[in-house]
């Protein structure tokens, strides 16, 4: 009897501390710095990097599934490049520009200039690409969570909130 007791105590410290699952994505998924969500303050948590130049990741272009890129069929995806974009921000809101790039061929940048120590970023990557020879791009990557109001599309907002975050370290 002993046990269930045990297992309710622990739920009930984890449901109060809040948990950080990964939650579902628009666009291209990062890889580092992870997409982490806070179920219980309902807010994507800014992930803390390990250096003012972060080496951001994210998944790569064409994914399965996507248009075109179906095993045994000709090749419709080419000349696959990303874009990435950087804000600086406040209140978990991105304010400020302060980095953006095109034409990155592979789905990993490292940022080339120093950041500012502790300070919070939001950042969101797509990919541009060759679709049967025409140009296209894939949506900015963004979390699902936290939900948006029903007259609101999450991608109506640019730049978004639901973007990626990360921290930098102090130093």
């Amino acid at each position: 009897m002993k046990r269930p007791r045990t297992v309710l105590l622990l739920l009930i410290c984890i449901t109060a501390a809040g948990c950080a699952i990964r939650p579902p994505v628009k666009g291209l998924r990062p890889e580092y710095p992870e997409v982490l969500y806070n179920s219980n303050r309902t807010e994507i948590i800014f992930v803390e990097v390990d250096s003012l130049q972060p080496m951001l990741r994210w998944e790569s272009y064409p994914r399965p599934g996507d248009v075109g890129s179906v095993p045994g069929q000709p090749k419709r995806i080419s000349d696959v490049t990303y874009e990435l974009n950087i804000w600086k921000a406040t209140e978990g809101y991105p304010y400020e520009p302060v980095y953006d790039r095109e034409g990155l061929a592979e789905p990993s940048h490292k940022v080339e200039l120093p950041l500012e120590p502790s300070t919070d970023y939001i950042w969101t990557v797509r990919a541009r690409f060759r679709l049967d020879g025409r140009t296209r791009v894939s949506e900015w990557g963004m979390s699902r969570y936290p939900g948006v109001p029903v007259f609101q599309s999450p991608a109506d907002v640019v730049p978004n909130p639901n973007y990626y975050r990360f921290r930098t370290p102090a130093e």
